[in-house]
């Protein structure tokens, strides 16, 4: 994502919306990482937004990474793969052991639930435990049609941040998400990722190839959405596809307003002492973040990108949570 300057916010409605204060339809133009008053924006909505955003915190204004996709089943079986027994019974839900009767680990049901595959095989040559997909549920681990591609969901809060360090990778501030969905285009009202307020339900049985990477829509539609389950990750692009029907945000990330909602560091409070540090692959014994500026307060997604949705996800009760990270 370049450098360059970018609308924050846009028009306010019933919800809570971020606009210049003396003009209720304008964003707030971003031109440097320098720290940002809060006399400078309004907030409507019932949450206060009373504080200074520092210049330590990152805006967007500066170049930074975004992963193309959400986190997949395949990256996070990748992910727990590599920790050990203990920090492994963390990041999932049911409690593994040998004798385990959910394995499905992530909805901790014996069959999979809301499209989630992620399954558990047993103890590997290296004496952790060892997972695959099963999307099919057949007892077949990594099969074509297991679910490798599906977005990762069922992902609380402590699972998304450890991912991140573990990756390397950092949580986006909420100002970064407006600059990867808008680039440096004006704000609309109600707007999608896609730079329209166009939205069309996606039927799942639309959808083709189911539970393989090919997993796609024959048809393309414009501003495509689908809330129930989560998806193959940049399913709506093909090799025709523009930024309207693939969903698509200004700078070719896929899937930030379609299906799942993702998480990030939002505007008030503690949040602002985020400073952007890295993840450093390392783990604490129990399998969370060592990383103490890791900090979030908000989600997004499953709405238009105006409005600042402020609900954490803590636990894995909830199937819509997954995510992506920058650095």
């Amino acid at each position: 994502i370049p450098t360059g300057s970018f609308y924050i916010g846009g028009p306010s409605g019933t919800n809570r919306y971020l606009h210049d204060p003396n003009d209720v339809n304008a964003g707030i133009l971003i031109q440097s990482e320098a720290a940002i008053p809060a006399s400078s924006f309004t907030v409507t909505g019932t949450l206060s937004y009373d504080d200074d955003i520092p210049a330590s915190y990152p805006k967007g204004y500066n170049s930074f990474y975004c992963m193309k996709y959400k986190i997949s089943q395949r990256q996070y079986v990748e992910f727990l793969n590599t920790l050990n027994t203990t920090q492994q019974n963390e990041r999932v839900e049911s409690v593994l052991s040998q004798s385990i009767i959910n394995r499905f680990v992530m909805c901790d049901n014996f069959a999979p639930q809301g499209r989630n595959g992620i399954y558990f095989v047993g103890t590997s040559d290296e004496g952790n435990y060892l997972f695959g997909c099963d999307l099919n549920n057949n007892g077949v681990i990594n099969q074509v049609d297991d679910g490798q591609e599906i977005s990762c969901n069922y992902l609380n809060r402590e699972d998304y941040l450890a991912y991140l360090d573990w990756s390397a990778l950092r949580v986006p501030t909420r100002l970064e998400i407006w600059k990867i969905c808008r680039g440096p285009e004006m704000v609309i009202d109600s707007e999608m990722a896609w730079g329209s307020n166009i939205v069309n339900e996606i039927n799942i049985n639309d959808v083709t190839n189911l539970d393989t990477s090919s997993e796609m829509l024959p048809t393309p539609v414009n501003g495509p959405m689908y809330e129930d389950a989560p998806l193959r990750t940049g399913i709506f692009a093909n090799s025709s596809s523009n930024r309207f029907n693939s969903g698509a945000t200004y700078y070719g990330v896929m899937d930030m307003t379609i299906g799942m909602l993702e998480y990030c560091t939002g505007l008030r409070g503690d949040d602002l002492n985020y400073i952007g540090n890295l993840g450093d692959g390392e783990l604490t014994v129990i399998g969370e973040s060592n990383e103490i500026d890791f900090l979030l307060s908000q989600i997004y997604g499953q709405s238009n990108i105006n409005v600042l949705d402020g609900v954490l996800v803590v636990s894995r009760a909830d199937f819509t949570t997954g995510g992506r990270g920058v650095r």
